[in-house]
């Protein structure tokens, strides 16, 4: 019984301790762990960024290896993506039905 009277005596003393130096430090403690998670979550979104970057940078030096390389499919993407038709080639374009038809291009038919 003496102890505890003892005990709760000096008690206090120590809560008291600890409540300044958790007034003082906790406090900057805490805002540095939520920072710390907050830049580690933003690093792990810039990796996978990277990582996202550096394929599509592999995507594209296979695909400029390949233009270099291949003749057949310079050819191709001469043809699909700027529109080159051969000298002995035609191009013939078909409408939608219902499409309008220009003046000009009445007249071009009767050419």
């Amino acid at each position: 019984m003496r102890f505890l009277k003892t005990f709760l005596r000096r008690l206090p003393v120590p809560l008291l301790a600890a409540y300044v130096v958790y007034a003082l430090w906790g406090r900057r403690f805490l805002d540095a762990w939520r920072y710390h998670r907050a830049v580690r979550a933003q690093r792990e979104h810039l990796e996978i960024d990277v990582k996202r970057y550096r394929l599509q940078v592999a995507k594209k030096r296979y695909f400029i290896r390949k233009l270099m390389a291949d003749a057949d499919f310079r050819k191709q993407v001469l043809r699909e993506q700027i529109g080159y038709v051969g000298e002995d080639e035609y191009v013939i374009y078909f409408r939608e039905e219902g499409e309008h038809v220009s003046n000009t291009e009445k007249n071009a038919k009767n050419f």
